[in-house]
């Protein structure tokens, strides 16, 4: 029978696991849309696992559709969000968020091994519920024309999430900022409207990255 791993290697393996996860990240913030006739070096040479695991992902048509959106989309990634739920503070990172046409999609890259889309589902929900509820107060967006999904590495295939969301009015978005006034600021770049505590505001959202292919 194997010795059960020590209490340091357990530490260990999570401390792999969570760079590699971080590596993974790094290298699907690249992507802003997929040219699948014009692939980046990365992708046909991969240098590095996460390089190879997205490489792999990007092979499957299922994800690769969430990287080619219509051109009229505006694609963020890594944004940032801040909101107070109740007596809650949450702070996170939506790591790909696509704007078109009065809806919007949430996508949340997952290296955590699962062994079903429910399971990564039931795990991940009160995330993505959250990041949806913060989205659409800042937006405007109604919740049913908000999509969360949740690519998994692991299982190689996206999880969407079909449960309806009910608007909670408690959840007050801190960042990006609402405004009372409208103008441009050189931190921020397109200005969208939404309804905020009753009054109309005005909030930005972070310009997509230059360096990103």
């Amino acid at each position: 029978e194997e010795a059960p791993p020590l209490r340091g290697e357990k530490h260990a393996g999570a401390g792999k696991a969570a760079a590699l996860g971080s590596a993974v990240h790094a290298v699907f913030e690249r992507i802003t849309r997929w040219d699948d006739e014009n692939k980046p070096e990365w992708a046909l040479h991969p240098a590095t696992e996460a390089e190879r695991i997205v490489a792999e992902c990007m092979e499957i048509p299922s994800i690769r559709e969430l990287f080619t959106p219509p051109e009229t989309a505006r694609i963020m990634k890594e944004q940032r969000i801040e909101a107070i739920d109740g007596n809650n503070w949450i702070s996170g990172i939506i790591d790909r968020l696509i704007l078109d046409d009065g809806a919007a999609v949430i996508v949340d890259f997952k290296t955590d091994h699962a062994d079903t889309p429910e399971q990564l589902r039931e795990r991940h929900a009160n995330q993505l519920n959250a990041y949806a509820r913060i989205v659409s107060r800042i937006t405007g967006i109604p919740l049913e024309r908000i999509t969360r999904t949740i690519v998994s590495t692991c299982l190689k295939e996206p999880s969407p999430f079909n449960n309806p969301l009910f608007p909670d009015n408690s959840v007050f978005p801190l960042f990006p900022a609402p405004y009372s006034h409208s103008g441009s600021s050189p931190e921020w770049g397109r200005h969208c409207s939404g309804q905020q505590a009753g009054i109309e505001t005005t909030c930005c959202i972070d310009r997509e990255r230059k360096n990103a292919k």
